[in-house]
C-alpha cells in the first residue's frame, strides 16, 4: 500500500498479503495514524479498485480521519502515488542489487525513508522537513510554481472530428520512439473539449453516440479526419 500526503509529499508505504477491502482499511489506519499533523489532510484521493470502494471498511475509516473519498479513474487518477510508485520501484531495483537480496520487503521502510529525506524541487525542501509551522510557506510555494505553468489554449481537434483511440481506454498509454500504437478500429468522435487543466482534455463518443466516462489527452487520441472532410468523402461517396 502507498500513501502520499499532497501537501508535503511525504510517503508512506506497508506491505499487504492481500488486497481485500479490510486488509486495505487496517493498512490505511496504520499509515494515517503515522503521518505528522499537517493541515490540509481534507480529501483521499484513490482510483477505482476494489480495495478502496468498500462501504463496510473503507468509509468508515475514512470518516474517522475525516477524509472525503474521491475517487479517479483515467490518465490523471491519483497521480503523485503513480509518479512515487514508479520511483520507489526503481530505488527497490538498485536497492536489491547493493545489498544483494531479492526481498524487497527487506529495504521497503529504508528505501521509503530516503525518499522523504530527498530534497523535492516541486516544494523546494525534503518531505520530512514539512511542519505544521511551515505547512503554509509549502502551499504558498506550491501555488506559485503552478501559477507559473501556462494553460496550453489551443489544439488542432475539433467537437466533431472522427479519431481513433487507444485499444483499452482504462490504462495509462506510454508510445515510446519505436513502438507501434495499438489503436482503436472503431472511429470515435470529439464530444467536448475541456480546457480546465493546463492542457486540453478531450471526452469522445462511440459512432452510437455512448459517451465515455474518462477524458483523454491529446497524445491519446489519433485524429482520422475531421467532420467536414468525412462530409466530402461521404458526398463523393454518393455520387459514385
Amino acid at each position: 500500500m502507498v500513501v502520499v500526503d499532497g501537501l508535503s509529499r511525504q510517503a508512506r508505504t506497508q506491505p499487504m498479503i492481500t488486497k481485500t477491502a479490510e486488509e486495505s482499511a487496517a493498512t490505511l489506519d496504520l499509515i494515517f495514524s503515522s503521518f505528522p499533523n499537517l493541515p490540509g489532510h481534507s480529501f483521499f484521493v484513490s482510483d477505482r479498485g476494489g480495495e478502496f470502494m468498500s462501504d463496510t471498511w473503507i468509509r468508515p475509516m475514512l470518516e474517522e480521519y475525516g477524509f472525503t473519498p474521491v475517487r479517479l479513474q483515467g490518465l490523471h487518477k491519483a497521480s503523485l502515488a503513480e509518479r512515487f510508485i514508479r520511483t520507489l520501484q526503481e530505488r527497490l531495483e538498485k536497492g536489491m542489487q547493493v545489498r544483494k537480496t531479492k526481498r524487497w520487503t527487506d529495504i521497503l521502510e529504508d528505501v521509503t525513508e530516503d525518499y522523504n529525506n530527498t530534497y523535492h524541487l516541486s516544494i523546494n525542501r525534503a518531505p520530512n522537513e514539512v511542519t505544521s509551522e511551515n505547512a503554509a510557506e509549502v502551499f504558498d510555494y506550491l501555488e506559485s510554481q503552478r501559477n507559473k505553468t501556462p494553460r496550453q489554449m489551443e489544439t488542432d481537434l475539433k467537437i466533431g472530428d472522427i479519431v481513433r483511440i487507444p485499444l483499452d481506454p482504462s490504462k495509462k498509454q506510454t508510445f515510446k520512439k519505436g513502438r507501434k500504437a495499438n489503436w482503436s478500429k472503431e472511429y470515435y468522435y470529439i464530444h467536448a473539449i475541456n480546457y480546465g487543466s493546463k492542457v486540453p482534455t478531450f471526452i469522445v463518443r462511440s459512432e452510437i453516440g455512448a459517451i465515455l466516462s474518462r477524458p483523454f489527452y491529446r497524445r491519446e487520441i489519433n485524429k482520422v479526419m475531421t467532420m467536414s472532410e468525412f462530409e466530402e468523402e461521404r458526398q463523393i461517396a454518393l455520387r459514385q
